[in-house]
């Protein structure tokens, strides 16, 4: 667990946030461990999502909650969640478009002091007066003349005070909205009563999370969801609460990674956020070893329809399966597009079939593939439930992947052309394409130029290389001699590495991947 947490923070972006859920059982290894990684400062709350389902009753004590721990790469970085608690009133003030209150605060911590309200400041009445009095908070020291919604002259009055720096601030603005200190737009006004208040613009992207969590669904109800897709598995989480947590990150074009990815949750959860707002988030489920055939020839780590350790790319993300402890870690790069699905199937033409494995309560099962994966292809492209309805499909893509390690010791022997190409794409690319045994050279676009792979070095390569390089402004090689391209590759654009070395150290260096 160490070790995979480690991973999840270097992976996360400087802005990233670390969401991740646990029972009474682990929670308090599991916060030194991650007070430990990311650092007691960077640790931001401690949710608790109430389960809402049925408990043991024979149980000492009925539970009826998890834990979600956040936590930060860097703290600074992370504003306040652009979302507001789903139990929150509609009729309340966190919907109104501004907050009004007086600012007369009296107490220890507030003495009674003067302040000038000059000729000119704000009333929220037409006309009128307020007259002299010292019977009531806050008291005029003369009287208070309004015309055209303005004060005429100057009047003095006394009170404690909230927020009397901010209101001067105001006054010598020449009435201007000034920001307080949370950055809110504040502007001042005196009522026909004579109060002072103050009037706060709400944001746009308005902030209001509780610590508990309440009514995003049960395991109960996930379950239900996921016999609808015909699809079983015990203790889902709900898709509800995973929108809810992905909704406290700002923003729409980001990338979630699952290292716990199990029914695929988080997946689901990305795809109908984009649904809903037309975002372009990404995803990456991560998961465990499957029980599968031990001896596999070592094809490209691809399977039909989707990503997973099998692992998942897709317009909604990529894909590797595990427990459902649902875990996203968030951060900013996206990946994955339409080209991508496209293409999984010429890619499993690849592999050996997958023998079904025993594990995680389901002997006749690989979860990774016939849950996981099952369940994004049939929410992304459509399926009937058990009733004989046609659901539609979110939209997206997605691609599958099992990944496997070739000992240090063997990569020279058993790493094949189709594996490497497929792991250089997926350092550069966001779409895939399979390996052509017919082609001297493989290519493919990115960014900032071209990469290839070239499995031998001829005249043909050279002269397919020398073509490339006159299109390019730079193109990075990867061959297997590499000094040999070196010495005749002398243009400036070219960049050549080593292989098998450069995966090597790219991946690890006591194994390959």
């Amino acid at each position: 667990m160490y070790r995979r947490l480690v991973v999840a923070k270097e992976l996360l972006a400087e802005d990233g946030v670390f969401f991740v859920s646990i029972d009474d059982a682990e929670y308090a290894p599991l916060k030194l461990l991650l007070d430990r990684i990311f650092g007691e400062k960077n640790f931001l709350a401690n949710l608790v999502w109430q389960t809402d389902g049925n408990f043991d009753n024979q149980a000492r004590f009925k539970i009826c909650h998890e834990y979600v721990l956040v936590y930060a790469v860097n703290e600074t970085q992370v504003p306040s969640p652009p979302v507001i608690d789903p139990n929150a009133e509609e009729s309340g003030k966190l919907f109104r478009d501004e907050i009004r209150n007086t600012i007369v605060k009296n107490g220890p911590k507030n003495p009674v002091s003067e302040l000038t309200l000059p000729a000119g400041f704000p009333a929220d009445f037409e006309e009128g007066i307020i007259p002299e009095r010292q019977d009531k908070w806050p008291h005029f020291l003369g009287t208070a003349e309004i015309k055209n919604k303005k004060l005429i002259s100057p009047v003095i009055i006394k009170s404690g005070w909230a927020n009397k720096k901010l209101c001067e601030r105001f006054i010598a603005g020449n009435f201007q909205p000034v920001f307080d200190t949370k950055n809110q737009l504040t502007t001042f006004i005196l009522t026909q009563n004579g109060a002072l208040e103050n009037i706060k613009l709400r944001k746009t992207d308005q902030s209001h999370v509780v610590s508990v969590i309440k009514n995003v669904g049960s395991v109960q109800s996930a379950g239900a969801e996921l016999l609808a897709l015909q699809i079983n598995f015990t203790y889902p989480k709900p898709v509800g609460l995973l929108e809810y947590l992905l909704s406290m990150i700002h923003g729409n074009d980001f990338l979630v990674v699952d290292f716990f990815a199990g029914s695929g949750t988080t997946a689901h959860a990305v795809m109908k956020l984009n649904q809903e707002d037309g975002g372009n988030r990404h995803f990456i489920l991560v998961s465990s070893t499957e029980a599968v055939e031990e001896k596999i020839s070592p094809n490209p780590p691809f399977a039909k329809g989707g990503t997973i350790n099998e692992s998942s790319f897709s317009k909604g993300g990529t894909e590797e399966e595990a427990d459902d402890a649902n875990n996203p870690s968030l951060g900013k790069r996206g990946i994955g597009n339409q080209e991508t699905r496209d293409n999984v199937d010429e890619f499993a033409a690849f592999l050996p079939p997958l023998q079904k494995g025993g594990r995680g309560g389901f002997p006749d099962k690989n979860l990774c593939r016939d849950v996981c994966a099952e369940r994004v292809r049939r929410v992304l492209q459509g399926y009937v439930n058990k009733k004989g309805e046609a659901v539609e499909g979110l939209g997206g893509d997605f691609a599958y992947f099992r990944a496997m390690r070739i000992p240090k010791g063997r990569v020279y022997e058993e790493i094949q052309d189709a594996q490497i190409w497929l792991a250089l794409q997926l350092i550069h690319l966001e779409t895939f394409q399979p390996f052509a045994a017919d082609k001297p050279v493989q290519t493919a676009e990115f960014d900032h130029g071209l990469i290839a792979y070239c499995t031998k070095v001829n005249a043909d390569t050279l002269m397919e290389l020398e073509k490339l390089a006159a299109d390019h402004a730079e193109v990075i090689v990867y061959a297997w001699q590499a000094a040999l391209l070196r010495q005749h590759l002398p243009a400036a654009n070219f960049i050549v590495e080593a292989i098998p070395a450069f995966l090597m150290n790219r991946f690890g260096d006591s194994h390959a991947t």
